[in-house]
């Protein structure tokens, strides 16, 4: 049996006020090529296929026309919410698209969504969990049998499947892995504190768990493996070769994993140097499509250099200033915020992603939040 690999899709995601849609466009259809060339059994797709509960029209379009494709070349694929997701819309029309061999698994309802598929070794056994949280698994539990966190969320929704370990099994789930290396300045958003976190543990007896939610590819270990987002969405995966996985199941216990290096339209970089310097080189600068972040080391400022530098890169996308002054300044921010309290840290958060000060009543509906959560009650 084998298995194709994907998470992260995030489609609709917008970069630095750039929308990403035609990358996005370019890497699904060099997607369905490889797969048409490997020729899976099936595509696994772990979570966060939008990058909002509310995807826009361009977005939808995008997964339209992948999935289209899919079914074109009788690619059957498994696909579950993240956290990105709103598991309702997501699953709109799942019925009928489960007659194409699209399975699409929104929302957990009480155990986990499980088809099977055959090969020459027998049977395998293929699980769709969501992302979730305590409260989604507690609404279908007694309340002396209530969960409390993440780690034991999942646990009990496997318990709840009655999943036989003596068979090959595969679990796709979208959840946060101790252990798994995030960049500090990427782009996945987890919960402060690691409140989210889970044990590599909790997938013990499953010969793959195609895991998303992590931006980097990574192996926790030989089953337990993220495919990471098939684009750079952040300057901090500038570096990180992007891929679909491949998985390659014989008998029980025999599992053999390869990837597929996937090649964006147009890769994110970063230019540093003096002002000068980088115009003077960029006649030499053969990809100057890219989309750039440039990090000046001027002691002063350059007029208008944003305009000047977009005049030879069309996508120059930030331009940020490293030197003694703009170092000096980090300092102070940095120490106030040791001081700051949950709260006013968010609300700090919140003016400079929304350019507006949260309302009152916002404020005092995080406190309250921040209070439940403190005190060991169940986050919603």
């Amino acid at each position: 049996m084998k298995f194709a690999h994907l998470a992260d899709l995030h489609l609709g995601m917008v970069v630095n006020h750039v929308s990403m849609a035609e990358e996005q466009k370019h890497i699904l259809k060099e997607i369905v090529k490889i797969l048409e060339e490997e020729k899976p059994d099936a595509l696994l797709i772990a979570g966060d296929v939008y990058d909002k509960a509310v995807p826009s029209v361009e977005a939808v379009n995008l997964l339209d026309d992948f999935l289209t494709d899919l079914v074109k070349y009788h690619i059957r694929t498994y696909l579950i919410a993240g956290n990105h997701d709103q598991g309702d819309r997501l699953a709109y029309a799942g019925h009928l698209l489960a007659s194409q061999g699209i399975h699409i698994c929104g929302n957990f309802d009480g155990k986990m969504d499980h088809d099977v598929l055959a090969d020459a070794f027998g049977k395998v056994h293929v699980w769709l969990l969501p992302y979730i949280r305590p409260s989604y698994v507690n609404r279908y539990l007694d309340e002396d049998e209530r969960v409390g966190s993440y780690q034991e969320a999942v646990a009990k929704a496997i318990a709840m499947s009655d999943v036989d370990f003596s068979k090959r099994n595969v679990i796709v789930s979208h959840q946060f892995v101790t252990g798994a290396q995030v960049d500090p300045l990427g782009s996945e958003q987890l919960i402060v504190g690691g409140l989210d976190e889970i044990s590599s543990s909790v997938y013990d007896g499953f010969d793959y768990a195609a895991l998303g939610h992590i931006h980097r590819r990574q192996k926790i270990n030989d089953h337990v493996i993220y495919a990471g987002t098939p684009l750079a969405y952040s300057f901090a995966e500038e570096k990180q070769e992007k891929s679909i996985s491949f998985i390659q199941m014989e008998k029980k216990g025999t599992v053999h994993v390869y990837t597929r290096t996937l090649t964006p339209l147009h890769h994110l970089r970063t230019i540093e140097g003096y002002y000068k310097e980088i115009l003077s080189a960029a006649d030499e600068d053969e990809n100057k499509e890219d989309y750039v972040r440039f990090v000046l080391h001027d002691n002063q400022e350059q007029p208008d250099a944003i305009r000047y530098l977009r005049q030879l890169y069309p996508n120059a996308m930030r331009l940020e200033y490293d030197n003694e002054r703009t170092r000096a300044e980090m300092i102070q921010p940095v120490n106030q915020m040791q001081t700051m309290s949950p709260s006013d840290l968010f609300a700090r958060f919140y003016k400079e992603r929304n350019g507006v000060e949260m309302s009152t009543e916002q404020i005092s509906w995080l406190k309250d939040l921040i209070d439940e959560i403190w005190n060991g009650g169940e986050q919603v």
